[in-house]
């Protein structure tokens, strides 16, 4: 799986694991709410029992009361024939009848906290009942909490191992970024020694021209004087002689620098192209990409940049080797050489990602043009593949943000190609 999927995937089973972390605590609040629930039904049932002992004492004062009610009246019936004594009874029997009463208040206001306290264990007990159900869900939460943290583990895993790829990926890209650019500079310095020996030979070339020169001007001046003995003679032959082999050694030389010259020229070409696959490298894409918008600012400002990332090509360095997965590369490369035109640059900006630039078009129009670079490159490997992020330059765009839309857009098109397949796979609903 590619690293990116590996980090969606991660991401999708954090949100996951957050919402059932959200319907755990949920849970929990219902437990907490029972747990409340039974506080109030013990709460419930010790006034209950306080009500029934408010009970037992009211019904101690009516027997009490009545036990001074029946006193009052064998003093009645005893004190028939004093005056005194019955207005006492009298008395005493009202007294009574007043803590009867009482009494009876009493017993009625018991009677009402018992009818409360029965009506709040009646809540206590369906709040209970209720709980219990929610002690079920908790208990599933519990569970599915459970799972979600195993899940969440195992994303974290997978997205640490993709970390490690990515990094491991990265060391090699930079490795192989050193190397490239050390080959650059060593090309460099090779081109500069040959400037060098080019400008050194033209030097001892002008040298040996000025020495011919010279030896013909002294045997025309030796023909010249008329006191010229033989010797002389044959010694300005033999100047002018060297002269001319002098010339020729010039010439040759001249060659020489010229053919060092373009040769330095095409390595200086060649530092900027990717070995492997033709393209340009990144560092000298970059440059040429930005001289591209600048280009396209001046004029009518229409330039699409595309983001290509190669489907697979790690897949394929593991189970077929590099070798395949190189291949996979140039194949994609020349599906965009046959469909680009020849003036659209094409950047190799990291191990299976390119950037195309293509000028005055529009995003409809690019993207008929990598349709036929999907087609092209299925013709030529059947089981090759690459995505395709396409952003189009506003006015006041740097490179890197349009370089980040278009890979943004990338991702965007292979999320919804995702969502496809997957709807696609679920069967369908009743």
């Amino acid at each position: 799986m590619p690293i990116y999927e590996r980090d969606n995937a991660a991401e999708e089973r954090d949100s996951a694991a957050d919402q059932r972390d959200t319907a755990a605590e949920k849970r929990d609040s219902a437990a907490e709410r029972r747990d409340s629930a039974t506080e109030e039904r013990d709460g419930a049932a010790e006034k209950r029992g306080s009500a029934a002992q408010r009970r037992d004492s009211a019904a101690d004062k009516r027997d009490t009361a009545a036990d001074e009610r029946d006193s009052a009246a064998d003093e009645r019936d005893t004190a028939t024939d004093d005056v005194e004594e019955r207005d006492s009874a009298i008395e005493a029997r009202e007294m009574a009848a007043q803590k009867r009463d009482t009494a009876a208040d009493e017993r009625d206001s018991v009677a009402d906290e018992r009818d409360t306290a029965a009506d709040e264990r009646e809540t206590a007990a369906n709040e209970r009942d209720s709980a219990t159900d929610d002690e079920t869900k908790r208990d599933s939460a519990t569970t599915d909490r459970f799972k979600a943290a195993q899940r969440r583990n195992t994303a974290a895993h997978e997205r640490a191992t993709a970390t490690e790829e990515r990094d491991t990926a990265t060391e090699r890209r930079d490795t192989a970024a050193d190397e490239r650019e050390t080959a650059v500079e060593e090309r460099d310095n090779a081109a500069d020694e040959r400037d060098r020996a080019a400008r050194n030979r033209d030097s001892a070339t002008e040298e040996r021209d000025n020495a011919a020169q010279r030896r013909d001007r002294a045997g025309d001046e030796r023909e010249r004087s008329a006191s010229v003995s033989t010797s002389e003679q044959e010694q300005a032959a033999l100047d002018r002689e060297g002269a001319a082999r002098d010339r020729d050694e010039g010439s040759r030389d001249r060659e020489r620098a010229a053919h060092d010259r373009r040769q330095a020229a095409r390595d200086r070409a060649q530092a900027g192209v990717d070995g492997l696959t033709g393209t340009l490298r990144r560092e000298r894409g970059l440059v040429d990409l930005q001289q591209e918008l600048d280009r396209a600012r001046r004029s009518e400002g229409r330039l699409v940049l595309a983001f290509v990332d190669v489907d697979g090509l790690k897949a394929i360095n593991d189970a077929q080797g590099h070798a395949a997965g190189d291949q996979l590369l140039r194949d994609v490369v020349l599906a965009l050489r046959t469909e680009l035109r020849s003036y659209d640059l094409v950047v190799r900006y990291g191990g299976d990602e390119f950037l195309c630039a293509l000028s005055g078009t529009d995003i409809e129009g690019a993207r008929r043009r990598f349709d036929e670079v999907a087609r092209t490159l299925a013709q030529k490997n059947p089981k090759a593949s690459m995505s395709t992020g396409l952003a189009a330059l506003e006015s006041s765009e740097t490179l890197d943000e349009l370089t980040a839309k278009a890979d943004a857009a990338l991702y965007a098109g292979r999320r919804r190609a995702r969502e496809r397949a997957d709807s696609q796979k679920r069967p369908p609903s009743s």
